[in-house]
C-alpha cells in the first residue's frame, strides 16, 4: 500500500516531465520568455502538483478534483506544444522525443481518476471474480480436481513458511508485502522495492524439523524473488513383517526429506489502463521428496494478485502447487493444490485487520481465517489469529489459534511465531530477515 504520493508512477513520471520541458524551453527564443516559455512551464509544473496536493486531501473527491485540475494542465500542454512544432521552436525530433511522455502520463492520469470515480464498482467486480473461483469448491463435496481427501503427496507445501503469516493464522495474502511473499502469495513482492533477505527455522511436530531462505529484489521495472524450503524427519522405525507369532519386528529406522526451490517474479500495476491499483506475480518451484532409499521429483506453478482497492483495503487471490504428481514407486499421488482469497482492512496506520477463504483442492479441506497485526511506533507487533477447520475434538479447542510477535529496527527484524495442537505439541517458528 502506497505510503506517499512520492511513489505514484503517475507523479514520478510527470515530475520527470517536467525536468524534460525546462531543457526544452531553454532553447526557444528570449522572446517567448513571457510567451510560450512561461505557459509552458506553468501548466507542466502544475501537473504534479496538483497530484501530491489531491493525495495529501482527506476526501477522495477533493482528490479527483485536483487530478482533474492536473489532467487540464496537461491538455494546455499538448497544444502548446504543437504549437511550438508549428512555429519552429522546437525540431521534428524534438517533438518526437516529448510528444509520447506527454501521452503516457495522459494515460496514468486517465486512468487513477477512474479508479477513484469507480471503486465500489471495481471492488464489486474482483469480489464477484474471487467468489466464482472459490464458492465451487466449498459448496461440493467432491471438487472436480480432488483426488481423495489425504491423498497429496509433499505436504509440507501445506506449512506457511512466513513466521509473520503463521502468527496470523495464514490469512495473510492480502497483507504480504516481504520475501516471505514467495511462500504465500507471488504479488506480494510488488509491494515493495526493497532488497531483502530472511531465514526461519521451525521445530515441528513429532520432532520434524523445518526451515527457509527467501530473497527479493528488482530486476529492470519486476521484482524477483527466490524461496528455498525444507522438512527433515529422523528416527521413523523400520518395521518387517510379522513373524510367526505376530511380532512385527523392528529392524532399525530411517529419515524422510522434502525440499522446494522456488523462483518467482512480480509486477506493481498489472494493468495501469484497465485495473489501476492491480499487482500481479507469479511462480515457478522444483520439488524434492525423499523417503529412506526413494525420491520423487514434481515441478510446480503459484499465481497471485494483490489488489488495492482503496487506501485501506486489500483484496487478494492465490493459486499455488498447481503442477506433476510426485511418483516413489508404482502409485503418484497430487500435490496440495490451493486456492485462497484474502482480504486486508487497514483500520488505522498501525492496525492490520485480515481475513482469508483458503481450500485444498484435492484434499478436500477448507479454513477460513482471520488474523490481526498491531504496530506499536513501527518497531514492535503483535499478533494473533484463528484457522478454523481443525478437528478440535481431538487436538483441542485451542487448534487453530496462532500468536506471535515481531521487532524491527535499523532494516534488521526477528519475527515468531507460536501454535498449539494439544497433544501433538506446538509449533514455534522463528525467522529474521534484513533489509538493503
Amino acid at each position: 500500500m502506497l505510503k506517499d504520493y512520492r511513489e505514484l508512477h503517475v507523479w514520478k513520471k510527470s515530475y520527470a516531465l517536467v525536468l524534460d520541458i525546462y531543457k526544452l524551453t531553454d532553447l526557444y527564443p528570449k522572446n517567448e520568455t513571457y510567451g510560450l516559455i512561461s505557459q509552458l512551464r506553468r501548466c507542466v509544473i502544475s501537473v504534479p502538483s496538483n497530484i501530491a496536493e489531491g493525495y495529501r486531501r482527506r476526501h477522495r473527491s477533493e482528490y479527483t478534483q485536483f487530478l482533474a485540475i492536473a489532467s487540464g494542465s496537461l491538455a494546455e500542454l499538448e497544444t502548446q506544444i504543437m504549437l511550438s512544432k508549428d512555429l519552429g521552436f522546437i525540431t521534428e525530433a524534438e517533438f518526437i522525443k516529448v510528444w509520447p511522455k506527454i501521452q503516457e502520463v495522459a494515460k496514468m492520469l486517465s486512468g487513477l481518476i477512474f479508479s477513484l470515480k469507480v471503486p465500489f464498482q471495481k471492488l464489486k467486480t474482483v469480489a464477484a471474480f474471487l467468489l466464482a473461483v472459490t464458492i465451487p469448491y466449498t459448496l461440493h463435496p467432491t471438487p472436480l480436481l480432488a483426488a481423495g481427501a489425504g491423498t497429496t503427496a509433499a505436504p509440507f507445501l501445506k506449512v506457511s513458511m512466513s513466521p509473520r503469516a503463521l502468527a496470523m493464522a495464514g490469512a495473510f495474502g492480502a497483507l504480504t508485502d516481504d520475501s516471505g511473499s514467495v511462500f504465500v502469495n507471488p504479488a506480494g513482492l510488488a509491494q515493495s522495492d526493497k532488497r531483502e533477505a530472511g531465514f526461519g527455522f521451525t521445530n515441528y511436530l513429532q520432532g520434524a524439523k523445518m526451515g527457509s531462505l527467501s530473497y527479493s529484489g528488482n530486476i529492470g521495472e519486476h521484482r524477483f524473488g527466490f524461496g528455498a524450503s525444507f522438512l527433515s524427519v529422523d528416527g521413523i522405525e523400520r518395521r518387517g513383517l510379522a513373524d510367526a507369532v505376530g511380532i512385527v519386528p523392528e529392524l532399525g529406522s530411517f529419515g524422510a526429506n522434502d525440499m522446494a526451490f522456488t523462483f518467482a517474479t512480480a509486477k506493481k500495476g498489472f494493468l495501469p489502463d484497465t485495473l489501476s491499483g492491480l499487482d500481479a506475480g507469479c511462480a515457478i518451484k522444483f520439488i524434492r521428496s525423499s523417503i529412506d532409499s526413494k525420491n520423487a521429483l514434481a515441478v510446480a506453478a503459484d499465481a497471485g494478485a494483490v489488489y488495492h482497492a482503496g487506501p485501506k483495503v486489500n483484496v487478494s487471490l492465490a493459486m499455488l502447487n498447481l503442477g506433476t504428481k510426485m511418483k516413489f514407486t508404482d502409485e503418484a499421488d497430487a500435490l496440495p493444490l490451493s486456492i485462497s482469497a484474502g482480504f486486508l482492512y487497514k483500520s488505522a496506520p498501525n492496525l492490520n485487520l485480515t481475513a482469508e477463504l483458503g481450500e485444498y483442492i484435492n484434499d478436500e479441506k477448507f479454513y477460513p481465517a482471520l488474523g490481526i497485526e498491531y504496530w506499536f511506533r513501527d518497531a514492535f507487533a503483535m499478533r494473533g489469529g484463528y484457522k478454523f477447520g481443525y478437528d478440535t475434538s481431538n487436538l483441542g479447542a485451542v487448534a487453530g489459534l496462532s500468536l506471535g510477535f515481531g521487532l524491527k529496527v535499523a532494516g534488521l527484524g526477528v519475527d515468531y511465531a507460536y501454535l498449539p495442537f494439544g497433544d501433538l505439541g506446538n509449533v514455534q517458528r522463528f525467522g529474521f530477515w534484513m533489509q538493503f
